[in-house]
């Protein structure tokens, strides 16, 4: 697979995106799914942007590797969200 389409309205983090990151495969997505870089986010209304984005990302070598740092530092941020809900002490100490 060279490029995956998740231009969703409403999903926000997407094991889809995140699992064909983490294969090297780049994803169209959306603004919904914040956590991607910009240049992969398309306007899921219109199927000229989802081109534009796509055709960018099939061509660009540097998209996956920006994106595996961003999703990298979404998780980050959420293991240290979910310390923080489940003991404000635990995750104050680290």
């Amino acid at each position: 697979m060279h490029l995956i389409l998740q231009p969703s309205f409403t999903e926000s983090f997407n094991v889809v995106t995140a699992d064909g990151i983490w294969a090297g495969v780049p994803t169209v997505a959306s603004t919904a799914i914040d956590w991607v870089p910009e240049r992969w986010q398309a306007n899921p209304d219109d199927a000229t942007d989802v081109a534009r984005v796509g055709e960018y990302l099939l061509h660009c070598p540097h998209a996956v590797t920006e994106a595996r740092r961003m999703l990298t530092e979404f998780v980050e941020w959420g293991v240290l969200a979910w310390r923080d809900f489940v003991s404000p002490k635990l995750a104050s100490a680290a």
